[in-house]
């Protein structure tokens, strides 16, 4: 199941630079199917009116101007829940885009 997060009430810092995901067993980079660009995954702390979460969040194609520590901004984020054949079970991110947010001077 696909669920849109409403973004609006956090503020996001990426706590790592993205990085390229590889595929568990040919060790090759994941591909996105539809468009054929590598998926990126970026952990980011979410800070919102209840504390503070980290999470990973994936994107198509790598994120530009994105650095460690940074505040960022993120579009289109779903909650994707899965389920494996062993029983375990969680939530992961996926999101259209994830950019720098620029300083306002």
């Amino acid at each position: 199941m696909k669920i849109p997060v409403e973004v609006s009430r956090y503020q996001f810092v990426a706590s790592t630079d993205p990085v390229a995901e590889n595929d568990f067993a040919t060790h090759q980079p994941k591909m996105d199917v539809q468009s054929g660009q590598p998926i990126f995954t970026t952990q980011v702390v979410a800070l919102g009116p209840d504390g503070a979460e980290v999470i990973k969040v994936r994107t198509v194609g790598r994120p530009v101007g994105i650095v460690s520590g940074g505040q960022v901004r993120i579009t289109g984020l779903l909650a994707i829940t899965w389920q494996s054949s062993d029983m375990r079970a969680g939530i992961s991110f996926r999101a259209e885009r994830i950019e720098p947010v620029q300083a306002k001077s």
